[in-house]
């Protein structure tokens, strides 16, 4: 497995990609989430490949595209309560289903981990939803611990 920076040409795929994860946040969440597209397009993901804080990366075998993530590097600095620091975070993680449970996963989060390192950054922070009952158990493995929860009460 092969992971890297993301080009123009892997906009496409990144956007389909995101229609499906859009599907299954859906499917968890029918009253926060809408069933339709997907979080960016392909011209929204081609203009973020030119930020400086926005990382896109693909993963891939034998030339065929297997997943990507989406990262942002954000530094907090003098802030009133917070120390200062760097954090990379990742915003989307996504593999397509025949590659799951083979060991791609652990590997991109390494390669993200090493990534993230090399900003020097100070921590790798997430956002997890619940319903989605593969995800927390796959980033605890991956050494993710909780930092914070947000709590709800429907009404």
């Amino acid at each position: 497995m092969v992971y890297r920076k993301a080009l123009k040409s892997d906009c496409l795929f990144i956007s389909e990609c995101l229609k499906d994860i859009l599907s299954l946040h859906a499917k968890g969440r029918a009253d926060i989430f809408k069933n339709c597209g997907g979080k960016y397009t392909a011209d929204d993901i081609e203009k973020m490949l030119n930020e400086k804080d926005i990382h896109i990366f693909v993963a891939e075998e034998s030339g065929e595209k297997l997943g990507y993530a989406i990262c942002y590097y954000k530094e907090i600095k003098n802030d009133p309560v917070l120390k200062d620091r760097t954090v990379f975070y990742l915003d989307d993680l996504y593999l397509l289903p025949k590659t799951r449970g083979k060991g791609a996963g652990n590997g991109f989060m390494e390669y993200l981990f090493e990534y993230a390192k090399s900003l020097n950054c100070r921590s790798f922070e997430l956002n997890v939803w619940e319903f989605d009952g593969s995800a927390t158990p796959f980033y605890e493995k991956c050494g993710m611990t909780t930092q914070r929860r947000i709590m709800e009460k429907k009404l």
